[in-house]
Order: C-alpha cells, then sequence, then structure tokens
C-alpha cells in the first residue's frame, strides 16, 4: 500500500527520483558516507511522516534543506563529543595553563608525600625488619599472600596478624603527618 502525495504523487515515485540527490547532498556537507546515509534516511522518514503536508513543488528543496539540515546538526553535536586525543589534548592545556605557583605547590606536595613514605618504611624496618618485609611484599610488590607466608615460613594467619599489627603502627605513628600532607 502506498500512501499519496498531494495531488497523487506516489512516495515510491519521489523516493526513486530523489535519494540519489538527497544521498549526494548529505555527503557533500558530511564528507562521511556513513553521516550521509543516516541523514538520507532520517530525510525520506520525515518525508513519509509529513506526506499530507508538503506541496508538490517543494519536494526536492524540502529534501534538499532536510538533508543538509541534519548533517549540519550532526556536524554540531558531534563537535563537543570529546575524543582521546582531544582529552590528552585537554589535560596538556590544563597543565600548561596552570600558574608558576601551582606548579611549584603540586611539586613540593609530592616531595612531602616521597619524604614520608622513606621516613614510614625507614621507620618500620627499624621497628620490625619483619613487618617491613612483609609490608614491602604485599603492599608494593603485590605478591600473594599465600606466596608470601611460604617465603617467610609462617603461617596463613600468622602473616595476616603481622600486616595487621604493621598498619595499627603506621596508622598510629603517622596518620597526623598523613592527613596534613591531604
Amino acid at each position: 500500500m502506498s500512501q499519496k502525495l498531494s495531488e497523487n504523487i506516489d512516495f515510491n515515485t519521489t523516493y526513486d527520483k530523489y535519494v540519489n540527490l538527497v544521498f549526494k547532498t548529505a555527503l557533500n556537507y558530511s564528507g562521511d558516507h556513513y553521516v550521509a546515509e543516516e541523514a538520507s534516511q532520517y530525510t525520506f522518514m520525515q518525508l513519509y511522516i509529513q506526506f499530507e503536508q508538503i506541496k508538490r513543488g517543494n519536494i526536492k528543496s524540502w529534501l534538499i534543506t532536510t538533508a543538509k539540515n541534519y548533517v549540519l546538526n550532526y556536524k554540531e553535536k558531534v563537535k563537543w563529543e570529546l575524543t582521546d586525543e582531544n582529552i590528552v589534548e585537554l589535560c596538556d592545556m590544563r597543565e600548561a595553563a596552570r600558574s608558576t605557583e601551582e606548579n611549584v605547590f603540586i611539586k613540593t606536595k609530592e616531595e612531602k608525600h616521597t619524604l614520608l613514605r622513606k621516613e614510614i618504611f625507614t621507620q618500620l624496618y627499624q621497628k620490625n625488619p619483619r613487618w617491613w618485609q612483609a609490608v614491602v611484599l604485599a603492599y608494593i610488590y603485590e605478591v600473594p599472600q599465600e606466596d608470601i607466608a611460604v617465603k617467610m615460613r609462617i603461617e596463613l594467619n600468622a602473616l595476616y596478624q603481622m600486616l595487621y599489627r604493621a598498619r595499627k603502627w603506621i596508622t598510629k605513628n603517622y596518620r597526623e603527618e598523613f592527613e596534613k600532607l591531604i
């Protein structure tokens, strides 16, 4: 069943007559085959929906205008989407836009974090070298705890207790310094 345009012009006839023109128009504005296909599909879908309202003499210009507007709206929407390259470029721009004071502040903060880490591990080693070994293997090198227990020749429960005590000692002695850095 085919619907009729005003003055008995058949939709299928109109489609056959203008499909290439609409596609070429969309391709000309978009430069992308897939976008042109989408624009063509959208244009003829709108023609089908608005069948009765479109005048016979305006069909060609209406089709071209609809396809062109679809592509231009598509391009406008796409330009605001961030690609991976845009994200990297944006991050680089933010880095460059930071003031010298901000860069110095960030570097100073990173240096303080590094010094605190060194202090914690030095003091932990002095407190208990086995705690230090367990912490380094478990949390720095991310060795499975079962493997650490075998390597240290202790039961797995003993390792859990050792790590718990080490964390508790670190928290007790360095919580305030750590919170100041945050």
